[in-house]
């Protein structure tokens, strides 16, 4: 970022505009920051109430809420006149100084019908319906369909792992979508149907070839393949095909006609497939090594009728069998990530139905109150909050997240009317990661306010300590 001014003193900050206030440790921020709101205060165009301080801890809150009545109380003794110093000092009760989840809070109840939010939602510990929740599927989900679908080996693994719960309830619990932290697992009951398909369709076309007279004239016609060109490759061979590939999928294909076609039957004909499979190329290359390059995409229907119209849908069956593959690889990871996801979902449906809400549930759902495509009320929320605020100071914005971005961008930086946003923080010391803040989220926040809205970025230069 560049044209950064140096702010030696609180009055060098202008506050008619947007301000961005880069402050590292020593060079006092906090100091700054009480100094603003009195400046403002002692301008009288705007009151305690119309002044917006969010910072992220409670003991912050309370030191800088000190902080401020101590100064302004200062100031009244060698100017005690001062009207609107005197009103501030009176009303400071009603001073909106608090933390971020205070602050939703607040707005979220007073303007339930707003927002949405049912009239009597109570606030819950998360933490603790999580466990009971997890507990309850540790005796009946994971018992009865996670692990029983594994080899042996796989369950003793998963279950001398106890450190894996904690993870679990910890993303459950403090995960958001914006946090893409989750690898992407398959639906398996979807990618089974699918397989399904492509199995049926392979054996309708090779299964007449598993017949001892056709079997005999399908291997001679692709004996004939010349893999001579990739044999420079790798050494390819069509005996080598037909032994290790070909055989056990017409193996495959035979036992597939026989047993039935549940999702379970389907996954275990295709692990005793590719448990046959001996040619490990194969397994990291794909279906394309069926057949020679020089014979697609045409050219196999005269070579070798009999498998020209079997080679698409292999292809799409090893574009399928990829996320399984990894599934069957990693069985621990895949299952913590369906977990979190079946807890995520009944966690929400469980205070939904009980009128519950928990403190980060707070900043999702006033994001989303004052999300027009979201809510019909939200241009009359967000009319009703730029009259009551003027302006807002976010203190240690370093550990802010994109949803708490996103509400301070619609009430304040996207105003028409004069409002006007103050952030305050250093990103080296940005500590709240595991909750969805990052430096990316502060560089755009930053980025847009100075570029979209021309704040200036300020930095404090002198280290006091």
């Amino acid at each position: 970022m560049t044209d950064w001014l140096e702010a030696d003193s609180p009055e060098r900050i202008d506050l008619s505009s947007h301000a961005i206030v880069e402050a590292s440790a020593g060079t006092g921020k906090t100091y700054t920051l009480e100094h603003l709101v009195l400046q403002l205060l002692e301008q009288a165009e705007t009151t305690l109430e119309q002044i917006l301080v969010v910072t992220f801890t409670d003991k912050a809150t309370g030191e800088l809420k000190q902080r401020i009545r101590a100064l302004i109380v200062e100031r009244l003794a060698d100017n005690p006149q001062h009207i609107a110093l005197r009103e501030a000092l009176a009303s400071f009760d009603r001073a909106q100084i608090m933390t971020i989840h205070g602050f939703c809070k607040q707005i979220l109840f007073q303007h339930a019908f707003e927002n949405r939010l049912p009239l009597e939602s109570e606030i819950s510990n998360q933490k603790a319906i999580a466990e009971r929740l997890f507990a309850q599927h540790l005796r009946t989900v994971w018992a009865n369909e996670y692990l029983p679908g594994l080899p042996t080996d796989a369950q003793l693994q998963i279950l001398e792992q106890e450190f894996f719960r904690r993870p679990i309830l910890e993303l459950t619990e403090k995960l958001r979508p914006e946090n893409r932290l989750l690898p992407q697992v398959p639906d398996l009951d979807e990618r089974c149907d699918v397989l399904d398909r492509i199995l049926g369709s392979l054996s309708e076309i090779l299964g007449p070839v598993a017949e001892p007279v056709e079997l005999t004239q399908f291997y001679q016609q692709y004996s004939k393949l010349d893999f001579s060109r990739t044999e420079q490759k790798g050494g390819l061979r069509s005996a080598d095909v037909l032994s290790k590939l070909i055989r056990p999928l017409l193996s495959c294909l035979r036992e597939y006609e026989l047993v039935g076609t549940t999702n379970e039957e389907v996954l275990a004909r295709l692990n005793t497939w590719y448990g046959q499979i001996s040619y490990k190329r194969f397994l990291d290359e794909g279906f394309d090594l069926l057949v020679p390059p020089r014979y697609q995409p045409e050219g196999l229907g005269d070579a070798c009728p009999a498998f020209a119209p079997a080679l698409p849908l292999l292809k799409r069956l090893g574009l399928e069998l990829q996320p399984l593959r990894a599934m069957r690889a990693q069985p621990g990871l895949t299952l913590a990530v369906r977990e979190i996801q079946a807890l995520r979902q009944e966690l929400a449906e469980y205070k939904n139905a009980r009128g519950l809400i928990s403190y980060d549930d707070m900043l999702t759902s006033l994001s989303t109150a004052l999300n027009p495509a979201k809510n019909d009320q939200a241009d009359a929320l967000v009319r009703v909050l730029r009259q009551r605020y003027r302006i807002a100071f976010v203190d240690e914005f370093q550990d802010t997240d994109e949803t708490q971005w996103e509400i301070f961008a619609r009430l304040f930086a996207e105003s028409a009317d004069g409002h006007r946003l103050c952030l305050i923080g250093d990103p080296k010391q940005a500590i709240y990661g595991f909750r969805g803040a990052d430096i990316a989220t502060y560089r755009r926040a930053v980025t847009r306010l100075h570029k979209d809205f021309g704040a200036p970025h300020y930095v404090l230069p002198t280290n006091w300590r």
